[in-house]
């Protein structure tokens, strides 16, 4: 994935010292953060404030389709199996992105096992602007 930044100023000043750039905007996606603006920092903080517009897609999952039912995950037992595994044989003479690929692969075996999925109801999907909590208490009024 390369990515793309952001920041091309100074965003740190010291009394006496040589400006620094420290902080970033780094994201995936060319041309997703406009409006970019550099204010003073707050109180007494030596970073500038950064401001901007991003831009982001969103992919919703269709009506029916099952996902994870992330509060009712076993994550102690997510944890023992991956703590059964014998990462440093199965690490042993393979590049850093074999190594991801492996670990990914585990974990989401392990997802599979002990997340269980559901299928969202029909309705029951909040507008993509709206939090889930205003949402709940929306319905709850209605009904």
């Amino acid at each position: 994935v390369y990515l793309y930044k952001y920041v091309a100023q100074p965003t740190r000043y010291i009394h006496g010292h040589n400006p620094h750039l420290f902080d970033f905007i780094l994201t995936s996606s060319e041309g997703s953060v406009s409006n970019l603006k550099y204010r003073s920092g707050i109180g007494l903080n030596d970073h500038l404030v950064l401001s901007c517009t991003l831009t982001v897609e969103i992919n919703r999952l269709k009506k029916g389709t099952p996902r994870f039912n992330y509060n009712k995950g076993d994550y102690a037992a997510i944890n023992d199996n991956l703590m059964d595994i014998d990462w440093i044989s199965k690490f042993i003479g393979i590049t850093t992105e074999e190594m991801w690929i492996y670990f990914s692969n585990a974990q989401g075996s392990q997802m599979e096992k002990c997340i269980p999925k559901s299928v969202p109801k029909k309705n029951n999907q909040c507008k993509i602007w709206m939090a889930e909590v205003t949402a709940k208490r929306q319905m709850k009024k209605i009904s």
